[in-house]
């Protein structure tokens, strides 16, 4: 029996938390607008608060009059951005602790500020996809790597195992995956159960080839591409995951991109300094208050 099956088909498999469920019937039904959104997210005062917390970062307001007013921040902050705090706040509650072997206040500081380097990455690409993208890169680095806590939460031996593997033959998490698992990474894993979701085709691709953007389908390329740069990136400083370093040359998906040597290097040198700036726009989401500061 395959580890998909099992994860997919154990007990206490999470559900899209019910706020986000309501926040995409909202936003899918195509007549809806920031006071309606706006509605929804009232009903939930932590929600709220973090709406407006995200919106008057320097991130999103930067220089600008404070926002009080959530349909004020719903416009600011777009759908899409706001229904991928709905589900950063929905997983934390799903998954509030850690374990032995993953540190969840740094694995959620990892994956919020690989949702802000995504959406710089593809802001500064002259891909022909880039233009359709809007806030879908900030979603799908949020969600990159949810395979692995569904790794740690619903198969933790498992999980140990591939863990302790790449640390005795010295390689990163996501080599030494094929070698216990074989195709079931936890990209696969984490697209498999953002389809069972019914998240965007997008999404899925992204998330599940994000190390390996060159397999995505042709649709899902661009972004599959942008989400691999992002953890490259992320990897390779010290707001890095469990997954190790990645030594892949970066330059010929990059060149993809059609981002050019000087904002490249841009990237990469504004990683470790800028990113966690940018992370606080998030952090009461990711992690308890005493873990922010």
């Amino acid at each position: 029996m395959s580890m998909l099956h099992d994860i997919l088909n154990v007990r206490g498999i999470p559900s899209l938390p019910v706020m986000v469920v309501q926040i995409r019937r909202v936003i899918e039904s195509g007549s809806s607008d920031a006071r309606e959104l706006a509605s929804v997210i009232e009903h939930d005062p932590a929600l709220a608060a973090k709406v407006l917390h995200t919106v008057n970062s320097v991130y999103f307001t930067p220089g600008k009059g404070r926002i009080s007013s959530i349909q004020n921040a719903v416009v600011r902050l777009g759908f899409k951005t706001v229904e991928s705090i709905a589900l950063a706040i929905g997983l934390i509650k799903m998954f509030p602790r850690g374990s032995d072997a993953l540190n969840h206040t740094m694995f959620w500081r990892h994956c919020v500020s690989a949702a802000y380097l995504a959406q710089e990455i593809a802001k500064k690409s002259t891909h022909p996809g880039a233009a359709a993208m809007n806030d879908l890169p900030f979603t799908c680095g949020l969600l990159h790597d949810i395979g692995i806590i569904l790794y740690d939460q619903f198969m933790h031996e498992k999980f140990l195992e591939i863990v302790y593997h790449g640390r005795m033959r010295g390689i990163p998490f996501h080599a030494a995956e094929p070698e216990i698992v074989q195709n079931e990474t936890h990209g696969f894993i984490g697209g498999a159960l953002l389809e069972l979701w019914k998240l965007e085709n997008s999404v899925v691709s992204a998330v599940r080839f994000h190390h390996s953007p060159q397999k995505a389908p042709e649709t899902g390329r661009f972004i599959a591409t942008v989400i691999y740069c992002t953890e490259h990136i992320l990897c390779n400083t010290r707001i890095g995951s469990i997954e190790g370093k990645i030594d892949d040359d970066l330059s010929p998906h990059f060149d993809f991109l059609g981002i050019d040597a000087s904002v490249r290097h841009s990237l990469l040198a504004s990683a470790e300094t800028n990113l966690s700036l940018h992370c606080t726009t998030l952090a009461h989401v990711a992690v308890a208050p005493s873990h922010v500061e």
